[in-house]
């Protein structure tokens, strides 16, 4: 049996580390970045002001129309996000259907911006579900702080 120095253990630990955190930190179904890589983000320090949104009606279009539905939904609602992030600004899914959305080294003006502007792009919006186009409606809170 060969044998393996601490040093090269550790590093082949590091290196396989390295190329594994990315999958630990993103949404599989949406691919933005996930609550783990929330709080590690919120770790590094500094000011920061965030938006939490939460879909309103989701569990009901789950339940009504089944989960490939409420995916739907959930991508939906990210690639509006997406296309009208401001630049600097990171997105999270955190837990089922409630994003953040952190802006590094802002204040909470800016969260609240952002939230009102969220709620005329998705005035703009609505999700093809089997058919039926779906308005995105949203609740948003918004606070500031550092770390």
């Amino acid at each position: 049996m060969k044998r393996y120095g601490l040093s090269k253990v550790l590093k082949a630990t590091s290196c396989l580390l390295g190329k594994i955190k990315p999958f630990c930190e993103v949404d599989e179904l949406t691919g933005v970045l996930n609550l783990r890589a929330l709080r590690s983000d919120l770790g590094e320090g500094g000011e920061y002001a965030m938006a939490l949104a939460n879909i309103d009606g989701f569990s009901t279009v789950n339940n009504a129309y089944g989960i490939d539905a409420g995916d739907t939904l959930l991508n939906g609602f990210c690639n509006v996000l997406k296309k009208n992030i401001p630049i600097g600004a990171v997105i999270y899914r955190c837990y089922g259907d409630e994003f953040a959305i952190l802006f590094p080294n802002s204040d909470v003006d800016t969260a609240r911006k952002f939230a009102e502007q969220l709620d005329g792009y998705l005035s703009f919006a609505s999700i093809d579900i089997g058919g039926i186009d779906l308005k995105i409606a949203v609740t948003v809170g918004i606070s500031a702080g550092s770390g």
